[in-house]
């Protein structure tokens, strides 16, 4: 249903192999629990960090022990949706399709004003790369 492939400028990506329809699950996002304390750490030390607050206080953190969820990129446009779910008492991660998407369309969410990137490449800001 997915795969990682090599994006025009902005590294690896997440691209459906099949049609998504709206709404639909895509994936869970999965990665070492981490506290606070050793996220903040991370951020200090490393220009490329990947995770996502799981709940206050605790990441997820899948550099180790990730899955195809730690390629998704983000976009000011996107057509996925991280969300927390509560599955049998436990929080959990999860990417949706917020909008129906192709086959072979890159597959994006919005990271957050937490989640610093530096400079935004996607298709809304970075209009020279996609107008090529």
């Amino acid at each position: 249903m997915l795969e990682v492939f090599d994006t025009k400028g902005k590294g690896s990506g997440v691209r459906a192999l099949e049609n998504i329809k709206k709404g639909q699950f895509i994936c869970e996002y999965i990665g070492e629990v981490i506290d606070a304390a050793l996220w903040l750490a991370k951020k200090k030390t490393k220009r490329d960090i990947y995770g996502m607050e799981l709940i206050e206080g605790f990441y997820v953190d899948p550099e180790k022990m990730g899955n195809t969820a730690r390629f998704f990129n983000h976009s000011c446009l996107p057509n996925a949706i991280a969300e927390q779910w509560i599955i049998k008492g436990e929080p959990h991660i999860v990417i949706r399709a917020a909008k129906a998407i192709k086959t072979n369309k890159e597959i994006t969410f919005d990271y957050g004003s937490e989640y610093y990137i530096g400079f935004c490449k996607c298709e809304k800001c970075d209009k020279d790369m996609y107008e090529k």
